[in-house]
């Protein structure tokens, strides 16, 4: 419902003047008076307002309709502070717009294709080089090379092939014969390394075509293998001017200062709007979290915030913010365990970071933000994550959003640790209803919603599809660290289709650490792919402790329908797994499970149905089986084989890494890990169209399983929120 206008509302409009009140929604007749013409405007005018005391509860400026074109963001601070609303006058659409038009084209030829060429010189000149560029608002692509897959790393001179460890990074490798040549203007090409669960981007300092030895300007932040299997590591040439060649590619020659593009058919540059973006966020919200001062009570409501570009900032544990002084950065919490554990240099020039793409703001970006919200609004071609709460935001609101191709992921909430004051923490944020898609398109290692270091977070009722890495992350210590993720609410999510086979070490959702009366709860998770391992439905990393996994729905993934690496006293009960490569796993080899005696975690009343897979596979620590301490509790489950023979589960006995016991439920039974759990078909419906039905003959309910409402899954109506 639009907010009821009053006297003390203000007015922008692009038919406006800045020298007028703002107290109309429209020119008055004889033209004295009228709405501003910029939003900056009616913020100047509120701030205003504000001094003086003037200004009401519940204001609204109402921004008239059209294409408010920006060349720096928008900035509130804690003297905009509100309660204000930001909002499109009676639902007229308005749209927050970073990108410049190219239309001066002159058509002719590149290679024997068609392709328009246009003179950027003046562009170049006022706003600098450009890494993006939208047709009809859809992102095209700079030339590749492969056009699709990858190509493979021939050698690594810098580490041993059986020797290396994780954090062995490197500036060069050795590239197949005829997959790099010494092209004009090499150093403009990145080398785009996906591996592990990262995107290394090392861009192209020297080529040596004798050696075909490739040295970056920026290390790798992980050593340049494909995985722990033994293969060098798999990667694409990104902006190889030489490689133009495909309808819908792009390239700018910066020497030359010209823009070329492939038209796709049925492109003229009369009938398309070529948009080549000069911003890199639209909204920042600034608060002084450390100061004590924070931006409040703002609210901005169905607004479209477009066309950013991406930059590619340091991989070094800092707090990167495009907008400020490197001298200004500060040290990121997040990067504390790899540079304390790992012997990363915290001033490092990185190619990427460690996980999650984290060091990549957002499009909108807060800091010191309390109660604001962002409602409503369309967030789509941009460079980076779509939203961006880090340091000292409480109580804010990310609801009802449609958030779309994004250069990283949607969500990002980034607190302080538990080293941190209490002003730097946060908490209290809400994620839902929110369409977020498309993501990873330059960052592939960046995650649909990501809650680093905060606390008493909702992520509910959204629905995440098209990324090429982890639904939602939650958590982020490394093992028993000492934490300030808890009370973490992940539910009523429809997460799918991630992964799309490039990544490893992900799943729909991911754990990472202690995170006590943490939630995962009715998630409808589905179609998860990954490279070469570790994609699941939900996954427990390392140390995730105290949390409860219930009532969600996993089918069609190519590992677990959960997964736990190691931790503790956590609950799985009342989920149902289908057609997963396994249900349950517990325990990963070489460290398997560290629990110090305590049990890793239950699983009761789940139903787990297989086809010719693992029911369960568990790893057990030869001092503690010694010791009578079994590292998991099976009770109450129904498991059901849909191939031939029964349902097996599969034991790592200790230190044997290869090998394992095949176990019947009848003698997982007998030997104590599982009591009261049946075999037995459960005649579900349809699960992966969301029929999770069972009738009343369904041999679950012999196990207490409680029905699953997946009706509610994914967003909701506006009226519902």
């Amino acid at each position: 419902m639009d907010p009821a206008l009053t006297a003390a509302d203000l007015y922008v409009s692009l038919d406006g003047n800045d020298d007028w009140t703002g107290r109309l929604p429209e020119p008055n007749t004889d033209g004295t008076d009228g709405p501003v013409k910029s939003i900056d405007t009616a913020r100047r005018k509120v701030r205003e307002m504000k001094s003086r005391g003037a200004l009401p509860a519940g204001m609204t400026v109402h921004i008239r309709g059209g294409r408010y074109h920006l060349t720096r963001p928008l900035v509130f601070t804690p003297e905009d502070a509100g309660p204000v609303s930001y909002a499109p006058y009676k639902d007229e659409a308005v749209t927050l717009d970073g990108g410049v038009r190219i239309s001066d084209w002159a058509v002719t030829e590149h290679n024997g294709r068609p392709a328009w060429l246009a003179d950027v010189s003046g562009h170049l000149a006022t706003y600098g080089p450009f890494k993006s560029l939208f047709v009809n608002g859809e992102r095209r692509d700079r030339p590749r090379l492969p056009k699709k897959g990858f190509l493979w790393m021939e050698d690594v001179p810098d580490i041993d092939r059986k020797g290396w460890r994780l954090f062995d990074g490197s500036r060069r490798f050795v590239a197949a014969e005829g997959d790099i040549e010494n092209w004009d203007r090499v150093g403009d090409v990145d080398v785009v390394v996906m591996h592990f669960w990262i995107d290394d981007r090392m861009p192209i300092e020297s080529y040596d075509p004798e050696t075909r030895v490739v040295t970056s300007s920026r290390r790798s932040i992980f050593a340049l293998a494909d995985d722990w299997s033994g293969t060098w590591a798999k990667y694409y040439l990104d902006n190889v001017g030489a490689a133009l060649s495909e309808p819908g590619e792009w390239y700018l020659d910066k020497t030359a200062q010209t823009l070329t593009y492939l038209p796709k058919d049925g492109e003229t540059p009369e009938g398309c709007e070529v948009v080549v973006p000069v911003l890199l966020q639209i909204l920042r919200l600034e608060g002084d979290p450390v100061g004590g001062r924070c931006v409040h009570s703002l609210r901005f409501r169905g607004l479209t915030m477009q066309y950013t570009d991406w930059v590619q900032p340091s991989g070094r544990a800092v707090w990167f913010d495009p907008y400020k002084p490197a001298d200004t950065w500060r040290w990121k919490d997040s990067f504390r365990h790899f540079v304390e554990n790992n012997g990363c240099d915290p001033n490092g020039d990185y190619a990427t970071v460690p996980q999650g793409a984290i060091h990549i703001p957002g499009a909108v970006w807060m800091e010191g933000a309390h109660q604001c919200e962002l409602a409503d609004c369309t967030i789509q071609h941009i460079g980076s994550f779509g939203v961006d709460l880090g340091e000292g935001c409480q109580g804010v609101r990310i609801v009802g959003n449609a958030i779309g191709d994004m250069a990283a992921g949607g969500v990002k909430v980034d607190g302080g640790d538990h080293t941190s004051p209490p002003s730097r923490r946060t908490h209290g944020v809400t994620v839902s209803d929110n369409t977020i898609h498309a993501g990873g398109r330059i960052w592939g290692a960046a995650p649909g919603v990501i809650l680093v270091h905060a606390a008493w977070c909702t992520v509910a009722h959204n629905e995440i599809h098209d990324m090429f890495y982890t639904g939602v992350s939650c958590g982020w210590v490394w093992g028993y660290t000492p934490s300030v993720s808890m009370q973490n609410c992940i539910e009523f999510n429809h997460i799918h289709d991630i992964g799309q086979g490039i990544l490893n070490d992900m799943a729909a959702i991911y754990l990472l650490g202690v995170q006590p009366g943490t939630t995962i709860r009715n998630n409808f998770l589905h179609d998860v792919r990954r490279s070469n391992y570790g994609g699941s439905g939900v996954y427990m990393d390392e140390g995730t402790s105290h949390v409860v996994v219930e009532d969600n729905v996993v089918c069609n993934v190519d590992d677990w329908g959960c997964c736990q690496h190691f931790g503790v006293e956590n609950i799985i009960r009342n989920n149902i797994f289908v057609d997963c490569a396994g249900g349950l796993e517990n325990g990963r080899p070489p460290r398997r499970m560290h629990t110090h005696g305590r049990v890793s975690y239950n699983a009761m009343s789940n139903i787990i149905v297989v086809d010719n897979s693992m029911a369960v596979l568990f790893n057990e620590k030869k001092d503690e089986l010694a010791a009578g301490r079994k590292q998991l509790r099976l009770s109450n489950n129904l498991y059901w084989n849909k191939g031939e023979g029964g349902v097996y589960f599969k034991r790592r006995p200790p230190f044997e890494i290869d090998d394992a016991d095949t176990l019947r439920l009848v003698d997982a039974q007998q030997q104590g890990y599982d009591v009261n759990s049946i075999e037995a078909d459960p005649k579900l419906g349809d699960v992966v169209a969301g029929d999770v039905s069972l009738p009343e003959d369904s041999p679950a309910w012999t196990i207490g399983f409680c029905p699953i409402d997946m009706s509610t899954v994914g967003p909701r109506p506006t009226h519902q929120r």
